[in-house]
């Protein structure tokens, strides 16, 4: 499940990354049940597999920081 989640979430970024037309913003409600779920799915998670996780959001949000202070 967690190679599951990685994958999902890395192909989420990926294709971010390479589409540069805005995506349409979701309700509230949708946010909420999404997160809801994740929190779900992460806490199925084992101790090491939470830390590959936040290892690579750290990361990525390093290099975003990183590239706005660039521009």
């Amino acid at each position: 499940m967690a190679d599951a989640l990685c994958i999902a979430i890395m192909t989420t970024l990926m294709e971010r990354e390479i589409e540069q037309q805005p995506q349409p913003c979701c309700t509230r409600q949708q946010t909420a049940v999404l997160l809801k779920e994740l929190k779900e799915q992460y806490q199925q998670l084992s101790h090491c597999e939470r830390g590959a996780i936040k290892a690579y959001v750290l990361t990525k949000s390093n290099q975003q920081f990183s590239l706005e202070g660039e521009e």
